[in-house]
């Protein structure tokens, strides 16, 4: 049986207004905006966020360090987007996941 709810914004405009560059791309994917200017910008600020050792920054904040979780969130994204699996972002931060990966296969961030 559907539920019928009624929400007090519209999350759309409301993530697009206010969210991070991520969570921009995400709903921008979902409501098939990618290719946009919007989309594009929004693509390039978390391209340029990869620290130079190729993991993504700590709450995608400029200058903190690379972060497990942060680094996957942004490549689950670049994968549901479609980005090319072997260009240098997606390869690298690969390679920066799997350096850090423990021997029992998980990983361990604080």
């Amino acid at each position: 049986m559907p539920v019928n709810i009624r929400l007090k914004k519209n999350p759309f405009s409301f993530i697009l207004s206010k969210g991070d560059p991520l969570s921009i791309l995400q709903i921008l994917t979902t409501i098939d905006r990618l290719g946009t200017t919007h989309g594009f910008s929004n693509l390039k600020t978390i391209i340029a966020l990869q620290n130079k050792d190729a993991g993504f920054p700590r709450n995608l904040q400029k200058g903190q360090p690379s972060s497990i979780k942060s680094t996957y969130r942004v490549l689950q994204v670049l994968h549901r987007i479609g980005f090319e699996k072997h260009s240098y972002v997606v390869a690298s931060a690969v390679d920066w996941l799997l350096k850090w990966q423990e021997i029992d296969g998980g990983w361990h961030e604080n």
